[in-house]
C-alpha cells in the first residue's frame, strides 16, 4: 500500500453535532494522498457509529476506538498508527478550506522545515471572524533562532515585543504539519495527564528536535470556539490544571531558568496566565459558591507554591501585557487580601487575556532636567485615552532620572521602565520600539511633553481614516515666546503636494506619500522628526523600520523618516499643535558639538546610500544635496564658529576645512542647488568659499544673540 502524503488525525468525544463539517471538508480536497484517523474517545453519543459509516465507505477513513482517555492520549494512539510521511491535527468541531491540503503540498515541496505552521480564522456563534494575527506573511527560523518559537510556547508577547513577530496560534497542534520521521525518531508524544498546554509541550519537543521551523500566513482552517470548554466554563479543579501546566514546562526547561533571562521572562508569562486562569475560572467565577475567606484561603495555597513564585520578579513581570501586569504588580507585593476586596464582587469572567493597548508613547531619557521630565512623564499619564502603555528608556543616565523613571512606575501600572547601558538616543528608541505591544506607537523625547488630547484624537483618527501614520503638529516653547509650527500649512518650495481635504485635516496616499519622501529631505519640510506621528506597530516592524544604532543622535530622525516614508502608502495630517518642543539649551541638540555634526553628516551619508534603492532616488539625491547646503552653514555659524565653542581661532578654521572635506560635503559645496536658498544662507557660504573668518565668527556671536532673546 502506498505511502499516504499526510496522516490526518482526529480525536473524537461525543462529537456529533459538527464531526460531518470536520470529515466532509477532507473529502472536499482535492488533494488524494492522505489517511484520515476518527480516534472515537469513549464517547456515549451516536460518534462512534459516524466513524465506522465513514470508514466504511472510504478505504482512507480509519475508525478506531478507545477507553475515554482524553485527548491527548487520542492524539498519542492517532500518531501510534499514522502512516503517512506528514502528521496534521484536526479537532472533531473545526474544518479545513477548500484549498488546504494543496496549500500545505506546496509548502513541502519548498521548505526543508520538520513544522510547518500556518493561520486560520475563528468561528463564533454562526460568524467567521478576521483572520488570527500572524505576521510576517513567511518566517522561518533554525539554530539559535528557533529560541524564540521555543519562547512563545510559554509566552507568545514576548516575540511580538521583542522581534515583531506575531504567532498567531502557534501554541495549538490544528494548521500545522510535522514531519512523522522527527516525531518517531525521538519519540515525541503529547501529554496524557495535562489537560491546558499539552499541545504547546508537544510543540515545544518538536521544535527543539527540529532543523528548521516555518511559519506561512495562509489561511487552512476554522476554527471554531467552544465556550463549554475547559477553557470557559467554571472548573474547580483548575489548580490541579495549572499545576500540571507548570510542571510540565518546568520539566523541560528547569535549567534554562537560571541561565537565560529570555526564559525567564517566558517563565513569568506563562505564571501570570494560570494566575489570571486560575481567577477567571475559579476563584472570582460568579458560580463559584464558596464563601470569600475560603476563596481567599485556596488560593493563596496554590498562589504561593514554589514554582508559581519563580514567576514574580518585578523586572520580569514589566514585560507583561498591561491588564496581566497591574495583576501581577499587585500580587507581588503580598496583597492578595487587598487584590480580593477589590475584585471580589467582580465577575471577571469575561475579560480579555489579550490586553493590548492602543498607543505606546516611548521616551528615551538621559540626562534630562528632572522638572522637565517629571512634567514629560505626567502628560503622558494625563493622557485622556486611558488604554496606553509608556515605555521610559533610560539611556544610562548618570543622575536621578532613572530613579524618577522608577518612581512614576510605582503609581502607574502603564509605564514600563528600562534600564540600559548608554548608547545614545537612536539605540534608546529602537530598544522602546521593541518593547511595545501597543497597536500603535509615538516617540516623545524626555524633555518635552504632550498635550492631554493627544493620543485619543491621534488614535481616533488613525482608525477612522485607515491609515498608517498619523502625522501632527508641535509649539515651540522657548524662555521667553512660544511658537506654532505647522507642519503642511505651506509648501516648501519645489515639494507642492496634491492631497485630499476635509474636515479634520489632509489625507495622503500612494505617490504623494513618495513626495512626502523628498520632503524629509527639505530644511522648511517640517517632517523629519521622529515625534509628532502615530505609527501602526505591526506597520514598523513588517517593514523593519528602525532609527541605526550607530547613528547616535544628530539627525538620526531623518534616517527614520526617509524610511518610514519609501513604505507608508496612507497618511493622514492633522494640523494640531499637540506636542510641546522645549528649546532645552543642555539638550544635545543645541549644545556647539563637532561629534553632533560630525553624526549628522554620517546620517546624510547613510541616506545618501539608502536612497539609491529608492524607485524617485534622483530627486532625493538632489534634495539631499540641498539639503547638506543647510548643515553646512549651521556647523559654521552654530558650530565651528560659535563663542560658545572654546577653541582658539585658528583652530576654527582648520577643523571647518576638516568638516567640508568630507566627500558628501564637498559635492553639496560644488553641485548644491545654492538658489533656492535664502539670501542669509548664500552669504555664509559665500564667506566660506572665501574664506572670510572673522565675518563668519561676527555671525556666530549674532546667532547666540537671537537664540539667548528667545
Amino acid at each position: 500500500m502506498a505511502t499516504p502524503l499526510f496522516t490526518i488525525i482526529t480525536p473524537c468525544y461525543n462529537a456529533e453535532r459538527y464531526l460531518h463539517d470536520t470529515v466532509d471538508s477532507i473529502l472536499k480536497q482535492k488533494v488524494t494522498n492522505w489517511e484520515l484517523l476518527l480516534i472515537d474517545d469513549g464517547s456515549v453519543d451516536n460518534t462512534p457509529a459516524i466513524c465506522d459509516d465513514y470508514a466504511s465507505k472510504d478505504h482512507r477513513i480509519r475508525s478506531i476506538h478507545q477507553k475515554n482517555g482524553g485527548v491527548g492520549r487520542a492524539r498519542n494512539h492517532g500518531l501510534d498508527e499514522a502512516r503517512g510521511e506528514w502528521v496534521l491535527f484536526i479537532d472533531a468541531d473545526d474544518w479545513f478550506t477548500d484549498d488546504a491540503f494543496e496549500i500545505y503540498r506546496e509548502a513541502i515541496a519548498n521548505s526543508f522545515a520538520d513544522r510547518l505552521i500556518f493561520n486560520r480564522y475563528n468561528y463564533k456563534e454562526g460568524k467567521i471572524s478576521a483572520p488570527v494575527q500572524l505576521s510576517p506573511q513567511r518566517l522561518v527560523r533554525k539554530g539559535e533562532e528557533k529560541k524564540y518559537f521555543l519562547i512563545d510556547m510559554l509566552f507568545p508577547y514576548y516575540d511580538r515585543m521583542k522581534n515583531g513577530v506575531v504567532t498567531g496560534g502557534i501554541r495549538g497542534v490544528n494548521c500545522s504539519l510535522y514531519r512523522k520521521s522527527l516525531i518517531d525518531k525521538y519519540h515525541i508524544r503529547f501529554e496524557e495527564d495535562v489537560k491546558i498546554a499539552e499541545d504547546a509541550m508537544f510543540n515545544y519537543d518538536v521544535m527543539c528536535h527540529a532543523h528548521e521551523v516555518e511559519m506561512q500566513n495562509k489561511m487552512v482552517g476554522y476554527y471554531r470556539i467552544n465556550e463549554t470548554s475547559v477553557m470557559h466554563r467554571f472548573t474547580p479543579d483548575i489548580d490541579d490544571i495549572n499545576n500540571k501546566t507548570i510542571q510540565g514546562f518546568n520539566k523541560r526547561l528547569s535549567f534554562l531558568l537560571e541561565s537565560d533571562y529570555e526564559f525567564r521572562i517566558a517563565w513569568t508569562g506563562l505564571v501570570a496566565e494560570c494566575v489570571f486562569r486560575a481567577l477567571k475560572l475559579k476563584y472570582l467565577n460568579s458560580s463559584n459558591d464558596n464563601p470569600r475567606n475560603l476563596r481567599e484561603q485556596e488560593f493563596k495555597r496554590w498562589y504561593y507554591q514554589e514554582l508559581v513564585q519563580k514567576g514574580l520578579d518585578a523586572d520580569l513581570i514589566k514585560w507583561l501585557p498591561t491588564g496581566k501586569r497591574q495583576m501581577m504588580n499587585y500580587l507581588a507585593k503580598e496583597n492578595v487580601g487587598g487584590f480580593f476586596d477589590s475584585l471580589y464582587l467582580n465577575d471577571i469572567s469575561e475579560s480579555k487575556e489579550e490586553d493590548l493597548a492602543k498607543v505606546a508613547i516611548v521616551v528615551p531619557i538621559y540626562k534630562v532636567p528632572e522638572k522637565l521630565l517629571r512634567q514629560c512623564i505626567e502628560s503622558c499619564i494625563n493622557q485622556t485615552l486611558k488604554e496606553i502603555e509608556i515605555i521610559l528608556v533610560d539611556d544610562g543616565s548618570p543622575d536621578n532620572c532613572g530613579k524618577i523613571c522608577d518612581e512614576f512606575a510605582t503609581i502607574d501600572n502603564r509605564i514600563k521602565v528600562i534600564h540600559k547601558t548608554n548608547g545614545g538616543l537612536a539605540a534608546a528608541r529602537n530598544t522602546g520600539q521593541d518593547a511595545v505591544t501597543a497597536e500603535s506607537m509615538m516617540f516623545l523625547d524626555g524633555d518635552d511633553y504632550l498635550e492631554a488630547e493627544c493620543c485619543a484624537h491621534c488614535y481616533k483618527i488613525l482608525k477612522e481614516k485607515n491609515v498608517e501614520l498619523v502625522m501632527f503638529d508641535q509649539k515651540m516653547e522657548y524662555d521667553n515666546s512660544t511658537k506654532i509650527c505647522y507642519s503642511m500649512k505651506d509648501n516648501p518650495q519645489g515639494l507642492l503636494l496634491n492631497q485630499y481635504e476635509d474636515e479634520n485635516g489632509l489625507y495622503f496616499c500612494d505617490k504623494e506619500c513618495k513626495k512626502l519622501q523628498v520632503r524629509v529631505l527639505n530644511f522648511n519640510g517640517r517632517i523629519a522628526m521622529a515625534f509628532q506621528k502615530l505609527i501602526l506597530t505591526d506597520f514598523i516592524r513588517k517593514n523593519n523600520i528602525r532609527h541605526v544604532d550607530e547613528l547616535r543622535q544628530g539627525m538620526e530622525g531623518f534616517v527614520f523618516n526617509i524610511q518610514l516614508y519609501n513604505y507608508v502608502n496612507r497618511v493622514y495630517y492633522l494640523p494640531e499643535p499637540y506636542y510641546h518642543y522645549i528649546y532645552n539649551t543642555q539638550s544635545i541638540t543645541h549644545k556647539p558639538s563637532e561629534m553632533n555634526y560630525n553624526l549628522c553628516v554620517k546620517c546624510l551619508e547613510w541616506i545618501n546610500d539608502y536612497i539609491d534603492k529608492c524607485e524617485n532616488k534622483d530627486r532625493l539625491k538632489r534634495e539631499l544635496l540641498y539639503r547638506a547646503l543647510f548643515l553646512i552653514v549651521n556647523a559654521a555659524i552654530s558650530c565651528f564658529f560659535s563663542p560658545l565653542l572654546d577653541i582658539k581661532f585658528r583652530s576654527r578654521k582648520e577643523k571647518l576645512k576638516e568638516y567640508l572635506a568630507r566627500p558628501l560635503l564637498n559635492l553639496a559645496m560644488s553641485n548644491g542647488n545654492r538658489e533656492r536658498l535664502d539670501s542669509q544662507r548664500k552669504i555664509v557660504l559665500w564667506l566660506i568659499d572665501h574664506h572670510v573668518w572673522s565675518l563668519l565668527y561676527f555671525l556666530g556671536c549674532m546667532r547666540k544673540r537671537q537664540l539667548d532673546k528667545r
